[in-house]
């Protein structure tokens, strides 16, 4: 998922094509779907990203173009035109190929999204993504998906508050930035 508008950075920026560690976020998901299990990933693009566009044809991956009406209503396109697939936010720059295997293996329920727990989250989290989890903990919702038409979606919990690191303005981009040299990854 790399067709977004990136409103919150106040300046026509498209995420996909940001660096993060001196790897644009595009490369870092496309990295991060080279796990067994992922036969080919497609990248879902907006008339509003055309550079995330090119680029994604420069790393020879499959491109989609959406209709950009939204994100709920792009992942049903995807949806219908591939059927069951990991989704992955672009903005999300420490998913690794391990978390995706292991997101993978999880899965009891044909849809699952993962979430981290609130309390191992690096930053504070979007309030949007934070939810209940079923066992009565607080989760982050960290935009690394199976979807579905299974409308019973499954949580899968992961253990990594790296993973709340969301790339949504300059502040968490720098901090992104920041943590990637830091760490090394």
């Amino acid at each position: 998922m790399a067709g977004g508008s990136a409103s919150r950075f106040g300046r026509k920026v498209e995420k996909g094509v940001l660096e993060v560690g001196g790897r644009t976020l595009l490369e870092r998901a496309t990295s991060a779907l080279s796990a067994p299990g992922i036969h080919s990933v497609v990248v879902a693009v907006t008339h509003r990203t055309p550079e995330t566009d090119r680029l994604a044809g420069d790393l020879g991956l499959e491109v989609m173009m959406t209709t950009g009406k939204g994100y709920h209503e792009d992942t049903l396109e995807l949806l219908r035109d591939y059927g069951q697939y990991v989704g992955l936010n672009v903005d999300v720059p420490f998913v690794t190929s391990a978390h995706v295997t292991s997101m993978i293996a999880s899965s009891t329920t044909r849809s699952a999204a993962a979430v981290v727990p609130h309390e191992l989250s690096f930053v504070p989290p979007e309030p949007g993504s934070v939810m209940m989890g079923p066992d009565g903990r607080m989760m982050v919702w960290v935009g690394l998906n199976i979807v579905s038409d299974d409308a019973d979606t499954g949580l899968i919990v992961i253990d990594d508050g790296l993973l709340c690191v969301n790339v949504n303005d300059d502040e968490s981009l720098g901090l992104a930035d920041r943590i990637a040299r830091e760490r090394g990854v």
